[in-house]
């Protein structure tokens, strides 16, 4: 391929770049003197669009992170647009700052690949979809021992499945409200009369919220304990499940993977702050 603004030392790194794109990470319709976006301007060396459809941009320079790169992964982000950013480097690049631009590349979601004339890659990080980043980060407003779960479902998200990091999210949610079943049942919140008890660890999530609205005493039993938990906060609950097990269809261009990841990052973050209050709710139980 020809790569007219590329310094010609890097041309045959970058030929076999664009071979192992094709051939390891599915990337097709390479172009290599067009700007992603359509405009004018500094341009990755070359980009394709990928089989989730997400453009997979390619840098190709012995530096593992260009200052060039700033502008360009702060518009995505900006856009919403779905983008992949990676710098490939010939095999035993030795450039002056290694640590510090790795690190850079780390912190803006750039993937750093170094390659051989034999298509063998060593990776040092991976790219993240710059669509999906910029998340909310409520981390330290959650008890010590439920963070992990939240930087895992974060993780989830930000490394190109939003739907499964919305579901880890609601997982979280699940398991703690059934948790409150049990703590009920102990302490005979349910109002008189209440009979039929459900499973509240296999009975589906949706059956055992409702039976939680119709038949929990709130006013006398629940408020003195928990005076956060309530019917309205139940009743949100119960609408995210319908979300629960979604993972959708796989996007058909660009912009339909920019709609999706907009709606999903919304959703997760809605989920999240979801999980932080049933969790102040639950609280005072000493479930959490």
């Amino acid at each position: 391929m020809k790569f007219d603004l590329l310094d010609p030392s890097l041309e045959d790194t970058a030929n076999s770049a664009v071979r192992l794109f094709k051939s390891e990470r599915a990337v097709k319709s390479i172009k290599t003197k067009e700007h992603p976006f359509g405009e004018d301007g500094w341009a990755p060396t070359f980009f394709g669009v990928n089989d989730e459809r997400i453009c997979v941009c390619v840098e190709v320079s012995d530096n593992p992170y260009p200052t060039t790169l700033d502008a360009f992964i702060l518009d995505c982000k900006n856009r919403g647009f779905p983008a992949k950013c990676y710098v490939v480097m010939p095999k035993d690049s030795n450039h002056s700052e290694f640590k510090v631009r790795l690190k850079r590349a780390q912190d803006n979601g750039v993937g750093v690949l170094e390659i051989d004339k034999h298509l063998r890659p060593h990776s040092y990080c991976e790219a993240t979809t710059l669509s999906l980043t910029g998340l909310r980060n409520d981390v330290h407003s959650f008890p010590k021992s439920v963070r992990p779960r939240i930087v895992g479902a974060m993780s989830t998200f930000c490394n190109g499945n939003p739907a499964k990091g919305c579901s880890e999210v609601y997982d979280e949610i699940e398991l703690l409200t059934r948790q409150l079943g049990g703590y009920a049942s102990t302490n005979g919140w349910w109002k008189a009369g209440t009979s039929a008890i459900p499973n509240f660890v296999t009975d589906n999530w949706n059956p055992v919220l409702n039976f939680y609205l119709q038949h929990l005493d709130f006013q006398s039993k629940v408020k003195p304990v928990c005076p956060l938990l309530d019917k309205p906060l139940l009743q949100r609950i119960i609408g995210v499940t319908t979300y629960r097990n979604q993972t959708g269809h796989k996007p058909k261009n660009i912009q339909k993977t920019m709609d999706r990841d907009r709606r999903l990052k919304t959703r997760f973050e809605a989920a999240v702050d979801l999980f932080l209050e049933v969790i102040e709710a639950i609280k005072p139980s000493g479930i959490v």
